[in-house]
């Protein structure tokens, strides 16, 4: 018998037990979409396995999972001999193998080694469970229906085909193929279903709102739309079906174009609710080869996020590790941080190279020196409004969905009392308000009156925001002090108003701990206790060591704490501790939020 462990699937145990037996003890069952397999309350009188389609497990008429072949629905309570404590719907026509009660006692009575797996499988299971409990998350969808309709570039379709292609084995079927299946809607929909078995994996490319491009979307897991950027328009036809039928979560906007230029996604998503949109350049082959790749990622639960911290200058280092990534070919496929590192994230998203974002942060706070104005200490220590026509010329009113690659900010909001996530709006904006440090800028103010300050306050690490938009490896960028931090003086020696005011005249260093450096050490601590207590579940980690002696406000060294964060991040490479940001084999038990 194999070795089972806490990975090994209930279906995998049993096979290897029983062989060929288990399959003739269960009986198959197909369900239609809507269908019931489980009522909560009742006796846990047979035990499912999903062999295809998808079901979801709904608590109080709420979704809370779903279950995707060849996981098993209803294990526990059947084997422990309690009741149902949760509904279990087909969310699409699906088949399942049951085994009942009588049969599987009979089964069990023929195969005694089955008896000893279930229970080394399910103490495993447990154990597994008690340890780490992660959030909830819809499986990857193993069978995806790309929308075509007419009028969408066959190019467009057939970088994205190629790009899924190459993810790992998929079938194809496309409602132009010679053989596509006809006749009405149950045998269309049994067609789909029999073919699933076929690959892992699954795409469909509806052409046309008729039974099959219908059916098409009912059989699908996960929804992903083309769409021309350039002509907005609300769901119609198979994209309004897959409006009804799909959740937001399980619906992504693809939106092609000609040329460099980015506009007007804002007005596609204010009609679709969508998980996430995507950018797709069909009229430069590089490009397209590019884009097409990042959203096959996405789609199959596999695109690379890179998280970063704030630190003010300190995060000059998000430059250094970007370039090696570059030089790396290691693509990054969501930018996301606060602070400084929300500052970072838009620029990359935005397209530029590391090299340019390096001249900029010299030209904003060097040459333009953007936060060396005091101001009257009512607002805040220094003078905004140098800081914001240096962000407005930077970074503009580009809205943030209009960015070739997604991005996100975040900022604390002193009205919601939370972390609030930027990924629509302006640029400089959602810049501004991620890097609102308390007492020395000015919040920030929405245009409905929602006061923002530093995202840092609350989580200067935002990896869990990260998670929660997508699945796939996550690269932490975090910026970890050297030393020890410690005054240079006892506390008897703070000096005394008037002194104060002559050492600032004097500038005349005391050794006492200033209000900047006490900020910045305090989001430091913050960070490092939480990085500490994160589990890191197959992201990956990067320490950045500051260069000595540098502080919050010393954009002067940035360019060489640039150089030193490039060259620990290409060290970090070359050892192979970043392997899981390269090329991805396709994970079968991932899990996407959408």
């Amino acid at each position: 018998m194999a070795p089972i462990d806490a990975a090994s699937g209930l279906l995998d145990v049993l096979r290897s037990s029983a062989g060929g037996a288990l399959e003739t003890a269960g009986t198959r069952r197909t369900l239609t979409r809507g269908s019931q397999l489980i009522e909560a309350g009742a006796a846990a009188q047979s035990l499912f396995f999903v062999l295809k389609g998808r079901f979801e497990v709904r608590v109080g008429g709420q979704t809370v999972a779903e279950i995707a072949p060849p996981e098993p629905v209803g294990e526990i309570a059947f084997l422990t001999g309690g009741t149902r404590t949760a509904d279990v719907v087909a969310a699409r026509d699906s088949e399942v193998l049951e085994l009942d009660r009588t049969a599987f006692d009979g089964l069990v009575a023929r195969e005694p080694a089955i008896g000893t797996a279930l229970t080394a499988w399910l103490a495993r299971r447990l154990g597994a469970a008690a340890a780490h409990l992660p959030p909830l998350k819809r499986p990857v969808p193993r069978v995806m229906c790309l929308l075509a309709p007419n009028g969408t570039p066959e190019k467009a379709v057939a970088a994205l085909r190629a790009a899924l292609e190459a993810q790992g084995p998929l079938r194809v079927l496309d409602a132009r193929d010679p053989d596509a299946p006809q006749g009405d809607d149950t045998a269309l929909g049994a067609a789909l279903l029999q073919g699933e078995s076929r690959a892992p994996r699954a795409l469909y490319i509806a052409r046309a709102e008729d039974r099959l491009g219908r059916a098409m979307v009912r059989q699908s897991d996960g929804i992903t739309i083309l769409a021309p950027l350039a002509t907005p328009q609300p769901p119609v036809g198979l994209g309004r079906l897959a409006a009804e039928l799909h959740a937001p979560a399980a619906r992504r906007l693809v939106l092609w174009r000609e040329g460099e230029s980015i506009s007007g996604s804002r007005a596609w998503l204010e009609a679709w609710d969508v998980t996430q949109h995507h950018h797709l350049r069909i009229d430069d082959a590089a490009a397209l080869e590019t884009d097409a790749a990042r959203i096959a990622r996405f789609a199959t639960g596999q695109a690379r996020g890179v998280v970063m911290g704030g630190g003010g200058a300190l995060g000059c280092a998000h430059i250094g590790v970007a370039r090696a990534l570059a030089e790396a070919r290691m693509a990054a496929d969501y930018w996301g941080g606060t602070s400084v590192g929300g500052a970072m994230a838009v620029a990359l998203a935005s397209g530029l190279d590391p090299a340019e974002i390096m001249d900029r942060t010299d030209e904003i706070f060097i040459k333009n020196a953007a936060l060396a104005t005091f101001a009257p200490p009512v607002y805040g220590l220094l003078d905004a409004h140098a800081f914001d026509r240096q962000l407005r010329l930077h970074y503009g009113d580009t809205d943030l969905a209009d960015l070739p690659v997604p991005v996100f900010t975040t900022a604390t909001s002193l009205t919601a009392n939370d972390l609030k996530l930027f990924r629509l709006g302006p640029s400089w904006e959602a810049v501004r308000a991620s890097g609102s440090l308390p007492m020395m800028l000015p919040p920030f103010i929405s245009e409905d009156k929602e006061v923002f300050v530093d995202g840092g306050l609350i989580d200067n690490l935002p990896l869990d925001a990260m998670r929660q938009l997508k699945a796939g490896p996550n690269l932490v960028v975090s910026l970890a002090p050297d030393r020890e931090y410690r005054a240079r003086v006892s506390y008897s020696e703070l000096p005394t108003r008037t002194r104060t005011l002559a050492h600032l005249v004097t500038r005349r260093r005391t050794g006492v701990p200033k209000l900047v450096q006490v900020l910045s050490r305090a989001m430091v601590v913050a960070s490092r206790r939480q990085t500490a207590r994160t589990d890191l579940d197959g992201d990956m980690l990067l320490e950045v060591t500051p260069v000595r002696g540098i502080g919050l406000m010393d954009w002067k060294r940035g360019r060489e704490q640039e150089a030193s964060a490039y060259l620990q991040a290409r060290e970090a490479i070359a050892q192979g501790r970043l392997h899981a940001f390269s090329a991805q084999a396709p994970d079968k038990g991932e899990t996407a939020p959408g």
